[in-house]
């Protein structure tokens, strides 16, 4: 019989240095996380059941410097860039499992994805303000 593998919900934010994944499964159990240069698979069950991400990255990551743990009842992986600097995305391909974690956008260095737009005080209240405009109007 053949063993099927689900793709858990996988959830990610950034800083300069590194990226943090969290792998959305509850206690898993007989997990196991491989790290390659361009790479990551996880692997782990929840009742039964068998769960495989494999994360093939945009960029590349110094694999003796990444690590996982458990935080929160859920394996959470730290991917360290090879070079410093902000990755537009996480994956060099489209996977609908994986998404942007929005409650760490503010850790996010305060940068947008597009790197654009920044908050800015314009009198009494707070804009977005583009970045590259050419105006000159207030």
């Amino acid at each position: 019989m053949v063993q099927l593998n689900f793709h858990p919900p996988v959830r990610w934010y950034q800083n300069s240095n590194s990226m943090i994944v969290t792998v959305k499964l509850m206690n898993p159990e007989s997990q196991r996380c491989d790290f390659y240069p361009d790479r990551v698979i996880y692997s782990g069950r929840v009742n039964d059941q068998s769960y495989r991400a494999d994360l093939e990255l945009q960029g590349n990551i110094a694999v003796d410097r990444c690590c996982w743990e458990m935080k929160s009842n859920e394996p959470v992986l730290k991917l360290v860039k090879q070079e410093q600097g902000h990755w537009e995305k996480l994956l060099r391909n489209k996977n609908i499992f994986v998404s942007y974690d929005m409650e760490h956008f503010e850790d996010d260095e305060d940068r947008a994805p597009n790197g654009l737009w920044s908050v800015g005080d314009t009198g009494g209240d707070s804009w977005y303000v583009n970045t590259e405009s050419s105006s000159d109007s207030d």
